[in-house]
């Protein structure tokens, strides 16, 4: 599947939910990174859509994906990520109507790198972003667009001995800071 949406079965028909859009880290797929967050979007009412990595991975590529192969990280081709990201909107859209004010994006490893190049490159489409040990690498975050409008809310998160992590989101911070967005850092255990 490239889509994976869950709408929790307790939300109401016509009323508008969130929607969270998960992207699994490299190796994994739509089926097991939903699997993480189903309980917690069905906790806060929203929809989940888990987009499937554009990058099929060696012999089991049926179950395995990233979303981009290691290069130069200022060149990364992630056209084919935000393009999963959009249509996982329009197939959770087909599945409930959902509340377009409040569409975060979170990603693990790989997929918080793109979760992160995705809401930087449209901050107006997105509520937020939760990065977990994302190393971010190529990510200008001096440059990130905002307005008085955008200002989605950026969450990064890494695993307390993670130093290439905890070094990418408290520079990545800094680089928030500069630009006028807030983003907070938590280390994790």
């Amino acid at each position: 599947e490239t889509v994976r949406v869950i709408v929790p079965e307790d939300l109401p028909a016509d009323q508008p939910a969130p929607l969270i859009v998960a992207l699994h880290g490299f190796g994994s797929n739509p089926r097991e990174f939903a699997a993480y967050w189903r309980t917690l979007a069905a906790k806060h009412g929203a929809v989940l859509a888990a987009p499937r990595g554009t990058a099929a991975l060696g012999d089991r590529a049926q179950l395995h994906y990233g979303w981009f192969i290691a290069g130069n990280p200022r060149n990364l081709d992630v056209s084919g990520g935000e393009r999963a990201v959009r249509d996982a909107i329009a197939r959770a859209e087909k599945a409930h109507p959902i509340d377009t004010d409040h569409v975060v994006v979170v990603g693990f490893s790989q997929g918080a790198d793109l979760a992160v190049r995705v809401v930087r490159a449209d901050p107006g489409r997105y509520a937020g972003v939760v990065s977990l040990g994302a190393y971010l690498e190529g990510v200008d975050c001096t440059a990130w667009p905002v307005d008085a409008k955008s200002q989605p809310r950026v969450a990064l998160l890494h695993g307390a001995r993670d130093r290439p992590a905890k070094q990418a989101a408290e520079t990545a911070q800094a680089g928030l800071k500069q630009a006028g967005c807030p983003g907070q850092v938590w280390d994790c255990l």
